[in-house]
């Protein structure tokens, strides 16, 4: 499910508002020595440009993994105080929950939304010996839904009707038959090198 704990640090907002109203303690001492430091209107603008680096579906995925991740704090009891900064240890073992369940590229994705929320608020980021064994791990057991089954290879013959099948007096059909051969031989050519 789509559920956590509710918390004041994490109100219910869609995923794409996780990373900008999303906040953990460390966010409060944070935001009072930028604020020290610069004008209200200056920080408002550096929070903004940084929240424009990303694109509205990254935010969305970003967004996920901070839902994911706060679920998995929820039902293991974490503090908020433990959750940002976050350990290597309690980052690792997020990761390896996910084991056999998920794709290593969307637990990746989860991950890059947590360092982000991390730089977000200028917390340090300790994922480092633990998690990158958890994730490498992660990619020793990929559940067999993220898995395809291997294509059987070009030939020859398919090429041979890719070219009976186009028009080469029309640009697009020529740039696509030379696309194909330009793919095909480097392919042929990478198998006999490799």
């Amino acid at each position: 499910g789509n559920e956590i704990t509710s918390s004041s640090f994490c109100p219910i907002v869609p995923a794409h508002n996780h990373l900008c109203r999303w906040f953990a303690m460390h966010s409060d001492s944070f935001h009072n020595s930028i604020l020290e430091e610069l004008p209200l209107v200056d920080v408002l603008k550096l929070f903004d440009v940084m929240l424009i680096s990303i694109k509205v579906k990254t935010c969305e995925n970003y967004g996920a993994g901070l839902l994911r991740f706060h679920q998995y704090c929820d039902s293991r009891s974490i503090p908020e105080k433990n959750r940002m900064p976050a350990s290597d240890c309690l980052l690792a073992s997020f990761v390896a929950s996910w084991a056999r369940k998920v794709a290593t590229t969307m637990a990746q994705n989860w991950l890059a939304g947590l360092h982000f929320w991390h730089n977000l608020h200028s917390a340090p980021w300790f994922g480092h010996g633990l998690l990158h064994s958890a994730t490498a791990g992660l990619t020793k057991v990929i559940p067999d839904s993220s898995k395809h089954p291997h294509r059987p290879p070009v030939t020859l013959e398919h090429m041979h009707a890719l070219f009976q099948g186009l028009n080469l007096s029309n640009a697009f059909d020529m740039a696509t038959f030379a696309v194909a051969c330009i793919t095909f031989w480097c392919c042929c050519r990478y198998g006999s090198v490799a």
